[in-house]
This record gives structure tokens, sequence and C-alpha cells, in this order.
């Protein structure tokens, strides 16, 4: 009997599955899996592709059923691809009261809206106009009961975007 290996499915963001640790199929067999991704990773648009490695073999793409991919009749070295896999998005949406603004390090206004990758931290300053200049803002996080304090350099800094929020 020919066997044939797979080994671990990598998918082009970089988001591992362990249960393509190489494994030997036995000629004519079948090999099923489940692409289960990283925390933080969108599948949301994944596409499985599996080749042969036979010369002008086409690539096919593979639909799951209950979530299960499957392989049938494993007749010779094959590869299979995820892709369209991203990291996870959030929106930070600022609503500011009159007289302030959001900037960033360099100075510029934040729009009333920003992306970030999950997991990622996200820093902004407050600037007042000069009618508000002796106020002290108070930032919160829509959903805490708590404030955010600036650092030294008059940075408020959101750590480790998990989900969409408003300041």
């Amino acid at each position: 009997d020919n066997e044939y290996e797979t080994e671990k499915l990598t998918s082009p963001a970089g988001s591992e599955n362990d249960d393509f640790i190489i494994q030997s199929i036995t000629y004519g067999n079948s090999f099923s899996f489940k692409v289960v991704a990283d925390e933080g990773y969108d599948t949301s648009n994944l596409e499985i592709y599996a080749k042969k490695a036979s010369v002008n073999s086409a690539r096919t793409q593979m639909f799951p059923s209950s979530k299960v991919y499957t392989l049938e009749n494993v007749t010779e070295e094959c590869t299979i691809t995820a892709e369209n896999v991203s990291k996870s998005t959030y929106q930070i949406e600022f609503r500011v009261v009159e007289g302030g603004r959001c900037i960033d390090d360099y100075g510029n206004e934040i729009g009333s809206t920003v992306s970030v990758d999950h997991g990622n931290d996200f820093s902004f300053k407050v600037s007042l106009e000069d009618a508000y200049n002796n106020a002290i803002p108070t930032v919160t996080m829509k959903g805490t009961d708590n404030t955010i304090s600036p650092n030294a350099n008059g940075s408020y800094t959101i750590t480790n975007i998990t989900s969409n929020k408003i300041i």
C-alpha cells in the first residue's frame, strides 16, 4: 500500500492549525479536518483549496459539511491551502464634546472612528479649544465605570483591543 503525508496547514495570516501534524494517509482513503483559527483571526471569508501533486493538476476548492472538510480517495500527494484569513479588526468610535477633539501623537485630528487590529493598543491625546484650557477632560470608555487616565506625555491608551469601543 502507498501512503501519503500531510503537513501542518498554515494560513497566509500565520495562524496555524495544530491538527495538521504530519500524518500518513493510506492510498484510497479519505482525510477529514476542521479549520480552527487562532484567537483574533477572521475566517468569515475562508476558502480551502486542494491541489494534487501531479503535473498540470488544477486546484479544487473544498467545501465543508458540518464544518468538516474531507479530501476523498487520496491517491497521490496533495497540498491543502487556506486563503482569505485575516486579523480581526475593530472600530473605536470617538464621541467628543464641544470644545474638544482627539488627536494622534503628531497633532493630527482623529476622525470619528478608527480601525484597530485584534490585540493591538491605540493611543490618542485630547486637545481643548482656548476657551476650555483650564478644564480637565474626563475620558471614559462606554460599558465600563473606569475613566482612562493619560500618561506623563498626555496620551490616553486603550490596550489589547478585542472588541469595538466607544470613547
